[in-house]
């Protein structure tokens, strides 16, 4: 999470906020991953700059990880060893995470109704969705 610039903000950080600066904080983050910027005009999905730094990290983190591997994730070294397929999975990874936080155009939910849940940008089920799976799983 990108916070006045601090592109090292942490949990730790977030903690050490005053209640207050932790809900605008939340209100702020929401909005910046909820509001959906695709326009299917252009074809065109337009990033904010805490966007584009994320997004940039994250290009950063998986080029490593991919390439180094991890005990702690299971991820063998050289996994991938082609840049090109590391740079392709991660664009897919950060896709994936767009299409389920951003809201569907003229919907309250994401493309993938809000899942996986998360509060802290507003990922909650619809109620219609909870309602109808509920029917489902008594019928």
């Amino acid at each position: 999470m990108l916070y006045n610039g601090d592109p090292n903000f942490d949990q730790a950080d977030w903690e050490a906020l005053s209640e207050s600066d932790r809900a605008l904080l939340q209100v702020e983050l929401r909005n910046e991953f909820k509001t959906n910027r695709y326009d299917s005009d252009t074809g065109a999905l337009t990033l904010t700059t805490a966007q584009m730094a994320g997004l940039k990290q994250v290009f950063a983190d998986y080029q490593t990880l991919l390439s180094k591997g991890s005990a702690v994730h299971f991820i063998p070294r050289d996994w991938f060893t082609d840049d090109t397929q590391i740079r392709d999975v991660t664009a897919f990874f950060a896709w994936t995470a767009w299409a389920a936080s951003a809201n569907r155009p003229n919907a309250p939910f994401s493309y993938t109704a809000n899942f996986p849940h998360d509060d802290l940008i507003g990922n909650q089920a619809p109620g219609q969705f909870v309602i109808w799976s509920m029917s489902q799983w008594w019928c």
